[in-house]
């Protein structure tokens, strides 16, 4: 009974945390770690005492704390499975590659007759400039005009097509506003129904490179439900854990630990991938590389010079109201890009497309004011206004338009680069709350107004 209890213990402690944390008895919060562990210490005792006096009932406890155990960590490990199952959107067959997009042009890009590397970097949560200067008390012009001094093009009245990570980068990679078929899917559907209405096709920008000859190269954690493993030639992997661990740990006593395992493992995944990075020079052939770098969105691990910041929370839902901790991580990502762009550009031969980009903005305003259902034009304008950068060789920046956004990034680059006949659609942004992630609201015109 008393290893069935303690397992219970162990693999309950996350999940019992998570439900009082906040509770308080008058001015007292006991939804806190060192009252927690009070009571589970005081809970041992009393299961020491009860296995003396009630042995015979010990197999029929042991069992129930078992399977308490189990549905305890069954309920987290559930969500998470089904969370994949929703924003997976990427990882089709080989054999369901069809030649659904333009094939004109040459395998080449430009005018060279040895295509040109292409790497599509995305950095979460990274805000517009003007964001950074109005709500950060931030002046980003430094890292950007450094930008500008290698080459690169920005694109400073840039804006997200959509709220949410997991709706944001699909119509990216396959340069379209709805990703699934629409004509059939009504307006009000589901997430199954969405699901089940998936192109098999996804991730268009990929499928249009191999075809022409490109190898795909995945710079990530082991296993991440916003990053395709469909058709991909070589997986970089970066970290030791996968999201199933950290439920673990976040469910367990293991929590107690949280930034030796979770803390420690994020902050490698962000350095490895922009290490790693370095190394797709040296690959043969030309490669389409890309990777999503969890920074600097929230939890905040590093400060502005790099060093370790210990989190106080490892949830990307909270921290965006630590505007100091956003400014720093800011600052730490720009360094680290900045060294990352000069080790690409010096290793390639020809000179390779580099797209930086943030998937979505940052939310301060929303999460202080807890209305991701009814956001203020200011917080909406916020979440949307991102960071766009580009590297075009031989001029390609020059028709760049200042207000384009990710579903147009790669029409862009194919139609200069490829000759390929994509047109580019109309920049429009929409707002939609992580409870309802389908119901969309056209904030296109609200962002300019508030930017003014």
């Amino acid at each position: 009974m008393l290893g069935a209890v303690t397992f219970l213990l162990f693999s309950s402690y996350g999940a019992i945390l998570d439900a009082v944390h906040g509770w308080s008895i008058g001015d007292v919060v006991i939804g806190r770690i060192r009252y927690l562990l009070v009571a589970f210490g005081m809970l041992f005792l009393l299961t020491y005492v009860m296995s003396i006096a009630y042995r015979s009932a010990l197999p029929r406890i042991a069992t129930g704390c078992a399977v308490a155990s189990m549905l305890l960590l069954a309920v987290p490990t559930a969500k998470l499975i089904a969370a994949h199952a929703r924003w997976d959107w990427g990882n089709g067959r080989a054999d369901d590659i069809e030649t659904s997009y333009p094939v004109a042009g040459s395998a080449s890009t430009g005018s060279g007759t040895v295509p040109r590397d292409i790497y599509y970097i995305i950095l979460d949560g990274y805000a517009r400039g003007d964001v950074l200067a109005q709500l950060y008390e931030f002046d980003n012009t430094p890292f950007l005009n450094a930008l500008r001094s290698r080459g690169f093009t920005i694109a400073d009245a840039s804006t997200s097509n959509y709220a949410i990570t997991d709706l944001s980068i699909p119509a990216a990679v396959n340069m379209e506003y709805k990703y699934y078929d629409a004509s059939i899917v009504p307006d009000d559907a589901s997430p199954t129904q969405f699901q089940n209405a998936r192109r098999k096709n996804t991730f268009a920008i990929v499928r249009f490179l191999k075809q022409r000859g490109y190898a795909y190269v995945r710079v990530g954690p082991k296993r991440a439900a916003t990053t395709s493993t469909a058709f991909v030639d070589r997986v970089i992997s970066c970290g030791r854990f996968n999201e199933l661990a950290y439920v673990f740990i976040n469910s367990s006593v293991l929590r107690l630990f949280q930034d030796r395992f979770i803390g420690n493992d994020l902050r490698t995944r962000v350095l490895c991938a922009f290490d790693r990075l370095t190394e797709i020079p040296m690959m043969p052939g030309p490669t389409f590389t890309f990777t999503h770098i969890i920074s600097p969105h929230p939890p905040y691990l590093f400060d502005a010079t790099g060093n370790t910041v210990n989190a106080t929370e490892y949830s990307l839902a909270l921290g965006w109201k630590d505007r100091s901790g956003y400014r720093d991580q800011v600052q730490f990502v720009n360094t680290r890009v900045l060294t990352t762009v000069d080790a690409i550009l010096q290793a390639s031969d020809p000179d390779p497309i580099i797209v930086i980009q943030g998937d979505h903005g940052s939310a301060s305003l929303l999460e202080e004011s807890d209305t991701w259902e009814h956001p203020s034009p200011q917080a909406v304008w916020e979440r949307m206004s991102i960071l766009n950068a580009y590297y075009l060789p031989d001029g390609g920046g020059a028709a760049l338009p200042t207000t384009i956004t990710p579903v147009n990034s790669f029409r862009f680059i194919f139609r200069r680069y490829f000759d390929a006949p994509f047109e580019l659609l109309e920049d429009r942004s929409y707002f939609s709350s992580y409870r309802d992630p389908y119901q969309f609201t056209d904030v296109t015109q609200i962002i300019r107004s508030a930017s003014r």
